[in-house]
């Protein structure tokens, strides 16, 4: 592990980021259910940033804190996506003020803010990005928005009347976006395919619901990089649409599936229940199992927590989660060509694995943990993949939610609840580190 010293200075003053900053340190926000964001432009508000004049060594880069402040309540940052070479970096904050913010990898002066409280609060789904930052979406629950690098207003809105939206995904190429809604008065539920330049419908597929609950709990979308191969997992089921063409359906009874996808689409990962593993390639007629497992466990019960697909193909993370467990989860790393024996096993990583990211050739591997209740465990990793060392790591406040890191390994970044995931409470915090990864 590497030792990292941090120089840090506090930027600006401490108020909601994306916020004016005015002579008595408070946003200008009169509570949490009416709350107007300022104009963007105004400041870097709550941040620590590192002294980038040492960026050698793995390091934090910036900080955002949005806490609570006189009458404004804190949001949670949750949903996070950054492009391939970290030029465009995305935090999406809810429960209160809840917003999207825009920024890049050398500061964290946030270029725009989408308001996401007018007309009405709009919880974010989803937050990605194309390779090239080029094309930025994000999907609440009632809209999909596709936005450019440097402009707040979206370039396209999708608002699919009678559906409430669940998941969406971004094209890596930016060709495309796959979206999963629900229908709100039956269970006829559907995927659609959204033109990424402009949100004009591609196709959509009935994705029929067979439980006896009309509304899904968990469910996962992938999309290749080049827009044309959609996987979608929902519940206990599992649909591969080529083109809007089915290419594969099935269901496994009685257990929760989830899945993860390589950029090609050759390579299909999917885990069936608690702990059951399989690697799948596509031969030109099917997805053929290249080996099949279950993760390790240290005592009676684990659960597969996050996952994730490295865009070439060759590496699938997994998080175990052993509740009850001292050390809480564990990340395993998985040649996806090879014989299911985990080539990186790293425990003690603080409580449930929560959020996986791979870069695109899998060297480099961020995961977000809740940590324990005490905060006494570090909740955020960076792990090189040969190595299985970690070359970064951090205690948050509170528990990180969710990690995304550039196709080149060099950048990560999270965003966290300010208390433990499992107590109540608001506030958040927005974190990227430089891996010191050379691109």
């Amino acid at each position: 592990m590497f030792q990292t010293r941090l120089l840090v200075v506090a930027v600006g003053c401490l108020s909601l980021a994306a916020t004016r900053c005015s002579d008595s340190g408070l946003p200008g926000v009169s509570d949490a259910s009416d709350s107007q964001i300022p104009d963007s432009t105004a400041a870097d508000a709550g941040v620590v940033a590192s002294d980038t004049a040492q960026a050698v060594s793995p390091h934090l880069v910036w900080q955002i804190d949005d806490l609570d402040q006189g009458e404004h309540f804190g949001a949670i940052a949750a949903e996070v996506a950054i492009s391939g070479t970290g030029s465009e970096v995305m935090v999406g904050w809810f429960l209160n003020t809840d917003r999207l913010d825009c920024l890049g990898p050398d500061s964290a002066k946030i270029r725009w803010t989408h308001d996401l409280t007018q007309p009405v609060e709009q919880k974010l789904q989803y937050v990605g990005t194309s390779l090239d930052g080029a094309l930025i979406v994000a999907a609440t629950e009632v809209a999909v928005m596709g936005f450019g690098p440097d402009d707040a207003k979206p370039i396209w809105k999708i608002e699919p009347t009678g559906y409430f939206v669940k998941n969406a995904a971004v094209a890596r190429g930016g060709s495309a976006v796959a979206v999963f809604t629900l229908d709100t008065q039956s269970s006829s539920h559907q995927v659609t395919l959204y033109d990424g330049a402009t949100g004009a419908k591609q196709w959509d597929h009935p994705v029929p619901y067979n439980l006896t609950s009309s509304t899904p709990g968990i469910s996962r979308i992938a999309i290749s990089d080049d827009g044309k191969v959609v996987a979608l997992s929902i519940d206990t089921e599992l649909h591969v649409l080529d083109s809007g063409q089915v290419r594969l359906k099935e269901s496994v009874e009685g257990k929760i599936v989830k899945l993860a996808l390589s950029g090609d689409a050759a390579l299909l990962f999917q885990t069936e229940g608690v702990s059951s593993m399989r690697s799948r390639k596509w031969n030109g007629a099917t997805y053929a199992d290249v080996w099949t497992g279950k993760i390790p466990c240290s005592q009676s019960f684990c659960d597969i927590g996050a996952l994730a697909v490295s865009r070439d193909g060759s590496t699938i993370a997994v998080g175990s989660n052993e509740p009850g467990s001292a050390g809480g989860g564990s990340l395993l790393i998985y040649d996806a060509q090879g014989s299911g024996n985990p080539v990186v096993e790293t425990k003690n990583l603080g409580g449930n694995v929560a959020s996986i990211a791979l870069s695109g050739d899998g060297a480099v591997c961020a995961v977000g943990s809740w940590g324990d209740k005490d905060n006494k465990a570090n909740d955020l990793f960076v792990i090189d993949r040969d190595s299985g060392g970690v070359l970064f790591d951090l205690s948050t406040p509170g528990s990180v939610l969710g990690v995304a890191i550039s196709d080149d390994g060099r950048y990560v970044v999270a965003g966290a609840k300010h208390v433990h995931a499992m107590a109540m409470g608001r506030q958040g915090h927005a974190y990227l580190v430089d891996t010191g990864v050379a691109p």
